[in-house]
């Protein structure tokens, strides 16, 4: 029933509980190319707009507008797509175009309260650089060996602020910011909406609307070229981005996927009924006084066997409805777990359950929840249904436990996660769930949405923008 690979994320959850980078993009199909032309103005005043950025998230597809607010986009895709439109000082806007009907576009900005305040750095947010910079850089670009070759520009216009009360750090930025990742031979303008980090949670979100441009041309010398060229493939394959596109292609498997279905249970569910010695017995003082003696075998003091009865009738006198979990055990015995539950039928009884721990599953828990494999190697197209001629629908319950057999871990990602273990040769794996029972829409090209109805956990948590690539990069041949 249980799985050794449900062990290994879980131990990366204690690290980073959760990590969504969500892309801001959307586009349906890259196909043949039309004309979209227009004019971008300010709301408030009805001037013109120079220097916007109108392109669609994500993509290398775009151009700016001119002095006088006119833009002009050559290689929009003929089929109906979203695009967006960038400046500083303004709120981005995201609009629905459809190439047939919109190829002359009326655009006007909202202004950007926030941008429009100054922003005033004071010493405290000098420190705050010193203190959390390596964490946002980390959340944003990444710490794998492409990281490295990865630079921004404009550090300096990126403002981190931290609740104290609230225990969130934030970050802000009233232009765009400029990645160069020289591992992969793009440009990125990264446009962010939103960084938060909960030091409470110890979860990460970044929203942002990324926009390429390539630095391979005609003129890239030839070693160079075939440098992007093999980062580029090697950042596709294995991606979340290539297991769409091989869910949506039917070739999950001959693409290196394994696709196993995962729930998250309590602990106590983990162990089987077998291994407990169960009891029913009447709450009163003759029954918690045999519940002290038993615990206090198992105790390294009678203090602390005094300390756990009292958690006992804590419990039972809160009428909580949850089980009460205590794990008993002295340097020299092995631990036991005692739970408590009520029973449902007489309130007058508990039901008390006692077991050797499991250190497999023990150390597998977190938040007292642990990860189990409940069905290997499914058929992942069972979860896949046809919508239109270019889309599908994504629709699962539960998780889905996700290894990439044809590459092993970076060592970068498991010292990040284990600091004070050796690096061990295991192949990616990664958790992918639907908050809320969510749908999904796929596309070929292996871009989803909406991407925020997606929760990634494990590997792909740790590809971020240093590996990041455009919706319409082309696999190599």
């Amino acid at each position: 029933m249980f799985s050794d690979k449900a062990g290994s994320l879980m131990c990366f959850a204690r690290c980073l509980s959760f990590f969504a980078l969500v892309l801001l993009a959307s586009i349906a199909a890259l196909g043949q190319n039309t004309t979209i032309q227009g004019k971008v103005t300010a709301k408030d005043n009805g001037e013109a707009v120079a220097g916007a950025s109108v392109y669609i998230s994500n993509t290398t597809i775009g151009s700016a507008s001119d002095g006088d607010g006119f833009f002009k986009l050559t290689n929009a895709p003929q089929t109906p797509f979203i695009l967006n439109i960038s400046s500083i000082g303004f709120k981005t806007k995201v609009i629905q175009v459809n190439p047939l009907k919109d190829t002359l576009l009326s655009i006007t900005l909202d202004a950007n309260v926030r941008q429009l305040k100054e922003v005033v750095i004071t010493p405290d947010k000098t420190d705050l650089w010193a203190k959390f910079g390596q964490k946002f850089l980390e959340d944003l670009i990444g710490y794998s060996k492409f990281s490295q070759q990865c630079k921004i520009k404009n550090l300096q216009s990126i403002v981190l602020d931290f609740d104290r009360e609230k225990q969130i750090l934030s970050a802000f930025c009233r232009e765009p910011i400029i990645v160069v990742n020289k591992a992969l031979g793009y440009q990125i303008k990264y446009w962010l909406e939103d960084y938060q980090f909960s030091f409470k949670t110890n979860t990460t979100f970044i929203a942002g609307y990324p926009f390429f441009r390539d630095l391979l041309s005609a003129k890239t010398r030839r070693r160079k070229t075939r440098r992007y060229t093999q980062n580029r493939t090697k950042a596709y394959q294995g991606s979340l981005t290539h297991f769409i596109a091989a869910l949506y292609a039917k070739q999950v498997n001959q693409a290196g996927y394994q696709v196993d279905l995962m729930r998250r249970v309590e602990v106590s569910d983990a162990y089987q009924n077998d291994v407990k010695q169960i009891d029913t017995l009447l709450y009163d003082d003759a029954n918690l006084q045999k519940i002290y003696q038993a615990l206090k075998i198992k105790s390294p003091n009678e203090i602390a066997a005094k300390r756990y009865l009292k958690f006992v009738k804590d419990w039972y006198l809160s009428n909580s409805s949850r089980k009460l979990r205590l794990r008993v055990g002295r340097a020299n015995i092995a631990v036991v777990v005692y739970e408590f539950d009520r029973d449902r039928l007489n309130p007058a009884k508990i039901i008390v359950s006692n077991y050797k721990a499991d250190n497999s599953i023990e150390q597998r828990s977190k938040q007292g929840k642990v990860n189990v494999i409940v069905a290997q190697n499914i058929n992942a197209q069972k979860l896949v249904q046809l919508l239109t001629q270019n889309t599908k629908l994504l629709k699962f319950d539960h998780y889905l436990y996700i290894t990439y057999r044809n590459e092993i871990e970076e060592e970068a990602y498991q010292i990040a996660q284990f600091p004070f273990k050796p690096f061990v040769r295991k192949k990616q794996t990664s958790i992918i769930s639907l908050p809320n029972k969510a749908n999904i829409i796929i596309h070929p090209n292996g871009y989803f949405y909406p991407p925020n109805n997606i929760l990634v956990e494990g590997y792909w948590a740790f590809e971020k923008v240093d590996k990041l690539l455009p919706l319409n990069y082309k696999v190599a041949k």
